[in-house]
């Protein structure tokens, strides 16, 4: 069984170049209620605890992908500014994921991976394969929509 869930299933990687520094970049990312503006997936993140952010701050975030709306709950894992934020999935879709920013001549080299796990075992995971294509898109559109919110276009 583990041999056909890893023939079903692989984790998604995307990059983009922004043309802004690191900080600024982070600026952006690390602001959680905020992040709406450009992961249009997320309806609403909601911190469940006030102060500074860092590792195991939690929050409620629901997300609709192929007009589907599932209760995710993110847990930061890593939190090193201005460079890696990583978090845990719990809800329907557990898994991990993390955004990663590395200086790139004159801006920044942003990449996103998202390594999430669906219910259902195999059967999840063979569904989750042909929805992949439709998350990938969405979330190359937020990388797209993240940039142009950072470069101020």
């Amino acid at each position: 069984m583990m041999r056909l869930a890893g023939v079903l299933y692989r984790p998604i990687g995307l990059t983009v170049m922004i043309k802004a520094r690191p900080e600024d970049v982070w600026a952006v990312v690390a602001d959680l209620p905020s992040q709406p503006r450009w992961m249009t997936d997320a309806l609403v993140v909601s911190v469940e605890a006030e102060g500074p952010y860092g590792v195991g701050t939690r929050a409620r975030v629901p997300t609709r992908i192929a007009g589907i709306t599932v209760n995710d709950v993110i847990e930061i894992t890593h939190w090193d500014p201005p460079r890696l934020l990583g978090i845990r999935h719990s809800g329907l879709f557990s898994g991990q994921g993390s955004i990663s920013i590395e200086p790139a001549g004159a801006g920044s080299r942003l990449e996103l991976n998202e390594d999430l796990r669906p219910p259902l075992g195999v059967l999840g995971m063979a569904a989750f394969r042909i929805g992949r294509p439709l998350i990938r898109r969405q979330f190359a559109a937020n990388l797209g929509r993240l940039k142009r919110l950072v470069e101020g276009a």
